[in-house]
């Protein structure tokens, strides 16, 4: 029964975790025209972005069904106790661990593979803001530089 608690709390904080890479400052890079990684530009940004929801959807679906399932099983063993045997509850409970074991796996991995997909998201759209701050930078000090060089000449 530990384990399956624990299942079900892990679950539950990775379907938080998934929920708030669905938030607005996560959507925004996919969504706007001047971003680097809007969804609109190519068939490779839309790919990405499928499987960035994708990933989540998984994984809070994996998470729901491991919160139901162990909510059920743990109901099923306690009537199972009082109406056959500790021994039946135990087994009835163990036969569902693999279950549960490959399905919060799966969850896990597609919440894994979101959290990359978020974090190159957030790369993407953060080198492009240097990269404008940067020849932003170089452009002003070159000007600069012709400027005094004139100046000086």
């Amino acid at each position: 029964q530990t384990q399956m608690d624990n299942l079900s709390v892990q679950a539950t904080l990775l379907i938080g975790f998934a929920l708030s890479m669905w938030g607005g400052a996560t959507l925004k890079p996919l969504l706007e025209d001047d971003s680097q990684i809007c969804i609109w530009k190519t068939w490779y940004h839309l790919a990405f972005a499928a499987v960035f929801f994708v990933t989540i959807a998984l994984c809070i679906s994996c998470g729901g069904i491991i919160v139901s399932l162990v909510l059920y099983i743990k109901q099923a063993a306690q009537e199972s106790a009082l109406l056959v045997s500790t021994g039946a509850a135990v087994a009835n409970t163990r036969r569902h661990l693999s279950s549960l074991n490959r399905l919060f796996v799966i969850s896990y991995a597609s919440f894994a593979l979101s959290a990359v997909l978020a974090h190159r998201m957030g790369r993407d759209t953060s080198g492009k803001k240097h990269l404008h701050r940067a020849r932003a930078t170089a452009h002003g000090s070159t000007a600069r530089d012709s400027e005094s060089g004139r100046r000086a000449g």
